[in-house]
C-alpha cells in the first residue's frame, strides 16, 4: 500500500511539473511533442490508413473527410522514410514542411499551440 501511495504522488509531482512547464513557463518542447514531430506523425498515421488516430492530430478532427484521407495516403504510401522540418515557429504557431522522398512528395502544414500543437491546414 505504501509503494502504490508514493508512486501516485509522484506521479501528481510530475503532472503537476508538467503542467506548470507549459502553462507558467511557455515550455513547448520538454513535455510536449514539438509541432514537426505532430506533422510526422500525422502523416505517418495516414500513410498507415489509420484515420481516425490520424484526426486526433488535427485542431478540428471534422476538417478531413476520409476521402480526403484516402486520398492522401496515395500520395503518402505506406511504410515511407518521412521528414519533417520546421520553416517558422513562434509560441503559438508553426509552419512544418513534411517530405516523402521516395515519392518525391512536399506537403506544409500550419499548426496552432493550445495545451499541444494541432495541425490546422494541410496543403
Amino acid at each position: 500500500m505504501r509503494e502504490l501511495l508514493s508512486g501516485l504522488v509522484l506521479f501528481a509531482l510530475f503532472a503537476g511539473a508538467s503542467l506548470f512547464a507549459v502553462d507558467v513557463i511557455g515550455d513547448r518542447e520538454t513535455v510536449v511533442p514539438p509541432p514537426d514531430a505532430v506533422a510526422e506523425q500525422f502523416v505517418r498515421a495516414v500513410g498507415a490508413k489509420r484515420w481516425e488516430p490520424s484526426r486526433a492530430y488535427l485542431q478540428d478532427p471534422r476538417a478531413l473527410s476520409d476521402e480526403v484521407l484516402e486520398a492522401m495516403q496515395k500520395d503518402v504510401g505506406e511504410g515511407q522514410n518521412i521528414e519533417a522540418e520546421v520553416v517558422t515557429r513562434d509560441d503559438e504557431r508553426a509552419v512544418v514542411t513534411v517530405r516523402v522522398p521516395s515519392r518525391n512528395l512536399v506537403k506544409n502544414f500550419t499548426l496552432t499551440f493550445d495545451q499541444e500543437w494541432k495541425i490546422v491546414t494541410a496543403r
